[in-house]
């Protein structure tokens, strides 16, 4: 019985081929794409997987046919800022997005074409940010009618958002509960750099969210309003707080009432803390039952370290992360702080009494 030969050409193998394709840079993949149509396959995969308008602003001037061609192939938009980028991507042809990054204008067309996206595609994360003084101009405010779904009867398509962020932007409670409210599916919702503005005249709890990020005067009771933002997430697990004060500006005592009255099942705490103010207040008054920890490794002190040794019996998991990004290329290493000589050898502390940790 005949059989195939296998081919001796390793360039013929569709799997390595297709590990090829994602490591190419655009321009090769470009031209490895016209080799055969074999070639075509899976190197215009590579090409269509991700868009960022800011390294490849020709996007928009593809023809409509070719983007609806081409379009299922695409799952990451990356800044996606005029009208004219956002109608490309209301094509019906791209239909499997999970990522999509863009920025919020006060264009009456985007918010309907940014409403389209939303309900017609998959997405696991929206993300609107804008980098200019958001207090400014009203353009900064989040616009809560063009993200959500039909306010009908019976709404002709509902919205599979899932993790939602909104970075640098101004956000009032009652947009907040209208997004929560027309959007379900959500699971994670983050804040960064995001000021909740207003008073609060609308009550309601989205029990989907589990994950939870923003910064530590938007979280909790504010004296103004009285509000806590806890307050619309009750199944929360993972609390991420934002702090860039160099002390605790709201009194333990009253976070962890907030926490105690609106999301009790809270166990997880990411400490984006960027001057050390928070990290063993938290540990030493308000954590209870921790299980998952992360915080800046440049604040690790005997303090920390003792604080953490109360959790010994529920710690899990702990994550230090160090906020300055690595250069594999750098031919010195950076000299070490007296903080790491002093430390160091308390950490040890830690594996060690926290038998519990993975």
């Amino acid at each position: 019985m005949p059989t195939t030969a296998p081919t001796r050409n390793p360039f013929e193998m569709p799997e390595l081929k297709r590990r090829l394709s994602r490591f190419v840079a655009l321009k090769d993949a470009l031209s490895c794409a016209l080799v055969c149509k074999a070639w075509s396959t899976d190197f215009t995969s590579a090409i269509w997987f991700q868009v960022d308008f800011d390294d490849h602003p020709q996007f928009t001037d593809l023809s409509q046919g070719i983007v609806a061609k081409n379009g299922h192939l695409t799952r990451i938009v990356r800044n996606a800022k005029s009208p004219r980028q956002i109608s490309v991507l209301a094509n019906a042809g791209i239909n499997n997005l999970r990522d999509l990054h863009m920025e919020q204008t006060a264009s009456a067309i985007q918010h309907v074409q940014v409403y389209e996206i939303l309900h017609l595609k998959d997405l696991r994360l929206f993300a609107s940010k804008l980098v200019d003084n958001k207090h400014k101009h009203s353009t900064h405010y989040v616009f809560a009618p063009g993200m959500l779904p039909s306010t009908g009867p019976t709404p002709l398509i509902t919205s599979k958002l899932q993790v939602l962020k909104l970075e640098s932007l101004c956000l009032t409670y009652d947009s907040l509960v209208a997004i929560l409210q027309g959007c379900r599916g959500l699971t994670e919702v983050k804040l960064p750099h995001t000021d909740m503005v207003g008073t609060p005249t609308q009550s309601f709890q989205h029990t989907g969210v589990n994950v939870l990020s923003s910064s530590l005067k938007s979280l909790f009771h504010h004296p103004s309003t009285g509000h806590s933002l806890l307050s619309y997430f009750p199944r929360l697990n993972v609390l991420s707080i934002f702090n860039f004060d160099t002390s605790l500006t709201i009194p333990s005592s009253q976070i962890k009432e907030d926490i105690l009255r609106y999301c009790t099942d809270v166990t997880k705490y990411w400490l984006e803390d960027r001057t050390g103010a928070i990290i063993s207040e938290f540990l030493l008054n308000i954590a209870d039952n921790c299980t998952d920890l992360m915080y800046n490794y440049k604040y690790t002190s005997l303090e920390v370290i003792t604080s953490l040794l109360l959790h010994q019996s529920t710690l899990l998991s702990l994550h230090q992360y160090h906020e300055n990004s690595f250069d594999y290329e750098a031919e010195t290493v950076l000299p070490l702080s007296d903080h790491f000589r002093q430390s160091g050898r308390f950490v040890q502390l830690i594996p060690r009494g926290c038998s519990q940790l993975r």
